[in-house]
């Protein structure tokens, strides 16, 4: 029996029931995801991890609206999955700044698009919208690049600033795709320290979607072990680790336990197809 204990559900802001999602038809049909229920307290900290293909990105895409489940519901903040809806900030993990505009500018794009921001933004963008943007940029070392363009950055800049965007608009849920993916470790692992004070600081529900084991365990309040294709949910855990948590902590005895058994459950799936 598992030593780690099953996490307890408060008010929900992301409801999954009985999703289905298939791609293709007949024969060349592939099952990405079987039977997914799952619920999201709001304000919680929630990691989805397991192997490629089993269908993590597509349950974050069908929260966002990018896709539509084959059978099944997905609610968000109360509403269905396509109607309005709470304010949702996306981050993924090759971050799509126009090239064209400054770091700043880049930022405050959702404040453009965004209702109600985007009907006072042309009174707002060189006053309190403007001050929103330097704040975040400041809070994860970037104020001094705002007048910069994304290609004069660095690659953890980038998604440094791809995560002010995802904010800027003070979004009630946060739905991370692999954002730190494509960095290497030790940025990877400074951004994970971003991060965690930001979630602390304004506590948005947050859904991350990850491979790395180690980046869940000390992000994560809950993590979301799934199963190879068709994904479907294996195990739900309460990260027992306290915070804030630090970098010299992922390798206490505790959390690598935790790591080594999701691995184990996702090891012992793998071999069983």
């Amino acid at each position: 029996m598992s030593s780690f204990q099953p996490a307890s559900h408060a008010s929900k802001a992301i409801e999954l029931d009985g999703v289905d999602r298939v791609f293709g038809q007949d024969g060349s049909a592939v099952h990405a995801l079987n039977d997914i229920n799952l619920d999201v307290d709001a304000g919680d900290f929630v990691a989805l991890v397991g192997p490629s293909g089993c269908g993590k990105s597509t349950i974050l895409r069908i929260l966002a609206g990018l896709e539509v489940p084959d059978s099944g519901a997905a609610t968000v903040a109360g509403r269905e999955v396509g109607s309005p809806a709470a304010k949702v900030g996306l981050a993924f993990q090759n971050p799509t700044m126009l090239p064209w505009l400054t770091v700043e500018a880049n930022v405050m794009l959702p404040l453009k698009i965004v209702r109600p921001y985007r009907d006072r933004y042309q009174r707002e963008r060189k006053r309190s919208f403007r001050d929103r943007a330097m704040g975040l940029l400041e809070s994860v070392g970037l104020g001094q690049f705002a007048s910069k363009y994304p290609w004069q950055l660095s690659g953890g800049m980038v998604q440094r600033a791809n995560l002010c965007r995802a904010l800027i608009h003070e979004p009630d849920i946060l739905l991370l795709d692999e954002p730190f993916g494509a960095l290497d470790q030790f940025t990877r692992e400074s951004l994970w320290i971003t991060m965690q004070s930001m979630w602390i600081e304004r506590r948005p529900t947050v859904l991350l979607v990850t491979h790395d084991l180690r980046e869940a365990a000390f992000l994560a309040s809950r993590i979301i072990v799934m199963t190879p294709r068709p994904g479907r949910i294996l195990e739900d855990i309460a990260v027992p680790l306290q915070r804030p948590r630090t970098i010299e902590g992922t390798y206490d005895t505790q959390s690598v336990d935790l790591c080594r058994h999701m691995r184990a459950l996702i090891d012992s799936r793998e071999g069983a197809i």
